[in-house]
């Protein structure tokens, strides 16, 4: 019982955290949100590419961020950002290769498991978007952060000008509909298994 639990929860860490290393950095997602969002009407679209190119390489790697684009506060935010996501995709990186263990250690039992993980990830999208995204984005920022230099100020950081609140919105909701699309999947393989 404790490994098929073991094996559900690794699927839905799995399932979410591909889709966030998906976008998290795809150029072409990028720049068509920032069309989406006007983020081209703020800068010349040239500008607002390079910076998001230097900026992906930034969080892709430890290479300092040089550029004078954003100031001292957002270098700091986006050093913890950096911090962030390496943390998150070891995670994702440490589930795949235990999600085959899993599977094959639970081959003859993986009804149960696709319907737990099933139901979890249909639920994370409806839950989300019944909760007012700003008290989630806050809370998220609290919980993730121990510093309040992700609180900027869209007159004067670029950052936030690059990337909106409703930037993050849309990322979350590209995550969690992709990953309600795989738990219908996973729901529709148990009733097909049962039946």
């Amino acid at each position: 019982m404790v490994e098929k639990i073991l094996l559900a929860v690794t699927i839905i860490i799995c399932v979410v955290l591909l889709n966030f290393r998906i976008y998290v950095f795809n150029t072409e997602y990028y720049e068509d949100e920032f069309r989406k969002l006007g983020v081209y009407n703020t800068f010349p679209k040239e500008e607002a590419n390079e910076q998001l190119n230097h900026l992906i390489n930034y969080l892709k790697t430890d290479q300092p961020l040089t550029s004078t684009f954003f100031n001292e506060k957002e270098k700091k935010h986006l050093e913890d950002v950096q911090r962030l996501i390496q943390k998150t995709l070891i995670i994702f990186y440490c589930s795949i290769v235990l999600l085959p263990i899993l599977l094959f250690r639970n081959r003859k039992g993986l009804a149960k498991p696709f319907l737990y993980s099933g139901i979890f990830l249909i639920s994370i999208p409806v839950v989300l978007f019944i909760i007012n995204f700003q008290s989630i984005f806050i809370t998220f920022h609290e919980l993730l952060f121990t510093n309040d230099l992700w609180i900027l100020n869209p007159e004067t950081d670029n950052l936030i000008k690059l990337f909106p609140e409703q930037f993050f919105f849309d990322f979350i909701k590209k995550v969690f509909t992709n990953s309600f699309i795989i738990g219908i999947l996973l729901i529709t393989f148990y009733f097909r298994k049962n039946r």
